[in-house]
Formats: C-alpha cells, structure tokens, sequence
C-alpha cells in the first residue's frame, strides 16, 4: 500500500529485504527448493 515491497524468509537468520515497488522490474529471486511439506502453488 506504500509502495514498497517486504522480501521475507522463513530462515530468521535473514532479515527482510524492503524495495520499492518501481524497482520490480529490477528483482531476480534465484534459488531453489529443497523440501517441501505442503503443496507448492
């Protein structure tokens, strides 16, 4: 609603990574997927 955008995770080691939402266009979330128990969407 502000214009920003809050990249979280659920390792609490990381805090969160906050963008403005203009940059989008910018962002590259690379990785991958160990385990998974729930369904992916």
């Amino acid at each position: 609603m502000n214009g920003l955008v809050a990249i979280t995770s659920d390792n609490k080691n990381y805090s969160d990574i906050v963008i403005a939402s203009f940059n989008l266009n910018t962002l590259k979330i690379i990785g991958r997927i160990i385990w998974s128990g729930h369904p992916m969407i």
